[in-house]
């Protein structure tokens, strides 16, 4: 094991277990290293937590808000709650870096507590669109403790020297050129990508709306138009469509893949997939066992809706974004 290794090891001791200073209260949702394997591409997506990367060795583009640059060994970044960004692999280079995952806020506190929360998450969540470097960050980072018992302290600081080199840095969002205005079909594209990042987590439309800073009602109306389905609909079929992919290719119990494709309960999740799909859980597993899924059609689903003025180019059963070119040419003549 390398000294990297040892020190994310450390820093995990410290994950999911709430630290609060000042008034900030942090929870670390995840602490790993990340690799990214040559010609890999991630799409546009968001999340509701910050994400810090910081890029080890290798290489790879990093694209916040449409601005992209090339992220080199020692360059970090943080993306904010509900900032679109993506990466994609440098030629054929492959990376490796550290990526730490937290939630944050305010809280009430005594008196005498320093008051630290307004500006430090007034910095943190100003969307930055160039990488840094900071040799202080990637010490905290790939230097490991002798006893690896301040994990949590360690973190913190983490959080304050980004702070701080944040705060002495002229590249934030408000001085450099601002990406061009989305319009409605780029909007609900950007929103489908987040329901196929997200979808295992508590997501609802008020979320989601919240995220892409829109109006719940505008975003209701314009999801209808595009896709023929509501957001609540999208999402479900969604689940489903993940939960039948786990059915037929894994072993895990009907429990868990409800857990893990974002149902609150295995009942729910039974009850919704028998009306949707048409049979239970358990009878869908017991006919598609170990063989490859393929999406079901959505003309032989009998709990699938669609609004058959809309257009047909989604799928939630086949909930990857359709080809951009595609969506073009179809536009140029008018068949959507």
């Amino acid at each position: 094991m390398n000294l990297v290794e040892q020190r994310v090891l450390q820093l995990q001791s410290a994950v999911r277990r709430p630290v609060q200073f000042g008034d900030l209260s942090v929870t670390f949702q995840n602490v790993s290293i990340h690799i990214g394997p040559p010609l890999t591409v991630v799409p546009v997506h968001c999340h509701e937590f910050y994400e810090f990367l910081l890029l080890l060795d290798g290489k790879q583009y990093v694209s916040v808000l449409g601005n992209e640059h090339l992220y080199d060994e020692g360059y970090f970044t943080l993306m904010p709650p509900g900032v679109l960004h993506s990466h994609r692999a440098y030629q054929e280079i492959g990376c490796r870096g550290i990526v730490v995952r937290f939630t944050a806020r305010q809280v009430q506190s005594a008196e005498m507590v320093e008051p630290v929360a307004e500006r430090l998450l007034g910095i943190l969540s100003t969307p930055h669109a160039a990488p840094l470097t900071d040799e202080g960050i990637s010490r905290l980072l790939t230097t490991p403790e002798e006893n690896g018992c301040c994990a949590s302290l360690d973190l913190i600081s983490l959080m304050m020297r980004m702070a701080d080199v944040y705060s002495r840095d002229d590249n934030v969002l408000r001085k450099v050129p601002k990406p061009r205005v989305l319009n409605d079909r780029d909007l609900v594209e950007n929103v489908l990508m987040s329901i196929s990042t997200m979808y295992m987590s508590d997501i609802d439309v008020m979320t989601l709306s919240r995220i892409h800073n829109i109006s719940y009602r505008h975003l209701a109306r314009l999801f209808v138009k595009i896709t023929g389905y509501t957001l609540t609909e999208w999402l479900i079929y969604s689940r489903l469509n993940y939960g039948m992919q786990m059915l037929a290719e894994t072993d895990l119990s009907i429990s868990d893949i409800a857990r893990q494709v974002g149902f609150s309960s295995e009942s729910y999740f039974s009850s919704v997939f028998s009306r949707t799909i048409g049979c239970s859980p358990k009878a869908y597993r017991r006919e598609n066992a170990g063989q490859p899924f393929t999406p079901p059609s959505i003309e032989k689903l009998r709990g699938v809706q669609h609004r058959p003025e809309c257009s047909k180019l989604y799928d939630p059963f086949s909930p990857h974004l359709i080809d951009p070119s595609r969506i073009q040419m179809m536009s140029r003549c008018r068949t959507w």
